[in-house]
């Protein structure tokens, strides 16, 4: 099993970010009064973020040995977010909302990392991951607290989405040839750099 990436550190920073954001949004709203729900939820979208790596990392390894470790370690991640979800509907947190939002994450990530979809190689895998992170992410740390969700959370999240999504293509950009050579279909190879330089600066446009 591969030790984490710098980018996996990176999007595990900004999605505890994000998440900061839909706290901050129910603050701003005087509605954010349980910080032990608040902690748990954060807890769950590492922990779902975590099995993802996980689950990705172990689906890119060609040895069977090596991808049965790696696919226990992404159960065992998996799990915990499980434990998470029963702890939260234990003490009547896990309202209909935060469950839709769970669901769209839980499903996103598996789609994302797994066969036969596996998504991260598909050309819509950062448009998913940027969904994720810009408008699941704020809206599961704000229905934590209230149970609802906001127009704010648009207002913010959609900008933030396209800034997100811009930042990923970017990234991406110092390891085109490695994708292609790989046949690896990233938004930017399915796209072509050219093509992919003008939806980056698309969606900066957009977001500001």
């Amino acid at each position: 099993m591969k030790r984490p990436s710098r980018g996996w550190l990176v999007v595990a920073v900004g999605a505890a970010a994000f998440y900061a954001l839909g706290l901050t949004i129910a603050h701003y709203l005087g509605l954010l009064r349980r910080w032990d729900a608040a902690l748990f939820g954060l807890g769950w979208v590492e922990l779902m973020l975590a099995g993802a790596w996980a689950l990705e990392s172990a689906f890119a390894r060609p040895r069977p040995a090596e991808r049965q470790r790696g696919l226990v370690v992404a159960f065992v991640f998996f799990a915990a977010a499980g434990m998470a979800t029963v702890t939260l509907a234990a003490r009547g947190w896990l309202t209909p909302l935060v469950g839709w939002v769970q669901a769209l994450w839980f499903f996103g990530a598996i789609f994302w990392a797994a066969p036969p979809l596996r998504l991260r190689f598909s050309g819509y895998g950062e448009a998913l991951l940027a969904g994720g992170l810009a408008l699941l992410t704020p809206a599961l740390a704000f229905g934590l607290q209230t149970g609802s969700l906001h127009r704010l959370l648009a207002m913010v999240g959609l900008p933030l989405f396209a800034l997100t999504l811009a930042a990923l293509i970017a990234w991406d950009f110092p390891l085109y040839a490695a994708h292609l050579r790989h046949d690896e279909r990233t938004l930017l190879v399915r796209l072509d750099w050219r093509l992919a330089m003008r939806l980056h600066d698309a969606a900066w446009l957009a977001g500001f």
